[in-house]
């Protein structure tokens, strides 16, 4: 006795697929008939019921299946700088051809009942039913498996397999923060086969999507670019994304590096005020007790390894020194105006 998985091709071929042509009036329903009957035959190959692969390596060296992979990101959806992490909402596009899924012109004219033109281009059939390579994404991201995402998988008539499957990547960039709030980031994403049967190479971004999309306010998608990375001796081939983020820049402008700026020029304006009012002191202090919001603002905002000092913190560690300066001669111009002024009452008491 025959099981389901011992049915081959030829057998399948010679089943009388459910609908009769008399059920199916008009070309839309000759094409949904069509439609049926493949997607029937593909849930019943045993390409598919026992989720071969397409092309099974022989041995070590030999090289596995090539595997298409298109990464156009969507939204930024939030960027952390302290941990150098960003999220990114992407559409995901896999493909790949199982020659053993194409059809043949006796498939085709038994599908269409002879009239060819009625086959569909594609057909879907669900994921849990197909084959899928073992791609992972490194770099940081929360969940490493990519190809669980999707629900359907959508096969032409050649065999080639297309998945579309949208997700929500976690990457860890190693950020530049010296020209921070101006600064400009590239944050990789390489897909590997853990199976080592697939050469993975990349398709360009779609920038139509992406542009299309909104992109998070605070950050603009300048480019993204891709590469190939071949590892040797297996002659295996992964593929590498680089997303090229900048910062918008006008709030931080209006909001941090003016306020610092005025707060400079604020110091030395104290020296307009006459030494006899005794407020210098307590105009200083105010001025160093506001920038201490600066301080606590890059304190939140600042990634904890940077290699080298961000010219923003240059910027304010030079309003920070201005300050103590501008104190010290204050001092000095206090002491000096009340040491006279006691020289002065002296010499009147003398005169008395």
């Amino acid at each position: 006795m025959r099981t389901r998985h011992d049915t081959n091709d030829d057998d399948i071929c010679s089943q009388s697929f459910p609908g009769n042509s008399s059920g199916f009036i008009g070309e839309h329903s000759r094409r949904r008939q069509a439609y049926y009957r493949w997607r029937d035959w593909l849930m019943q190959h045993p390409a598919v019921v026992q989720k071969v692969p397409p092309v099974p390596k022989t041995s070590y060296l030999d090289a596995g299946m090539d595997l298409f992979v298109r990464l156009s990101p969507a939204v930024v959806l939030e960027v952390d700088d302290s941990r150098q992490t960003i999220r990114v909402s992407s559409k995901l596009e896999f493909m790949w051809t199982d020659p053993a899924l194409a059809l043949t012109p006796e498939l085709v004219e038994m599908f269409t009942d002879g009239n060819a033109s009625s086959l569909p281009f594609s057909v879907s059939v669900p994921r849990q039913v197909l084959w899928a390579p073992p791609v992972i994404v490194v770099e940081g991201n929360d969940d490493l498996s990519v190809l669980e995402a999707f629900s359907e998988a959508t096969i032409n008539q050649k065999g080639s397999v297309y998945v579309n499957a949208p997700r929500i990547l976690t990457l860890t960039c190693p950020f530049n923060m010296i020209d921070y709030p101006f600064d400009e980031h590239y944050c990789s994403i390489t897909f590997l086969d853990i199976s080592i049967t697939t050469n993975i190479y990349p398709l360009a971004w779609d920038q139509n999507f992406s542009r299309q999309l909104s992109i998070n306010g605070e950050w603009v998608l300048v480019s993204v670019s891709n590469s190939t990375i071949h590892i040797p001796p297996e002659r295996i081939v992964y593929t590498r994304y680089v997303l090229h983020l900048r910062r918008k820049t006008a709030y931080y402008t209006v909001m941090i590096l003016m306020p610092m700026v005025m707060t400079s020029y604020l110091n030395v304006l104290v020296f307009l005020l006459p030494p006899d009012m005794g407020d210098k002191a307590s105009y200083l202090v105010t001025l160093t007790i506001s920038l201490s919001v600066f301080t606590s603002f890059f304190n939140t905002d600042m990634p904890r390894g940077v290699d080298s000092t961000p010219t923003i913190f240059i910027l304010l560690i030079y309003v920070y020194a201005e300050g103590v300066v501008v104190l010290l001669l204050s001092m000095a111009v206090l002491v000096r105006y009340h040491g006279e002024q006691r020289g002065q009452d002296a010499r009147l008491t003398s005169c008395q």
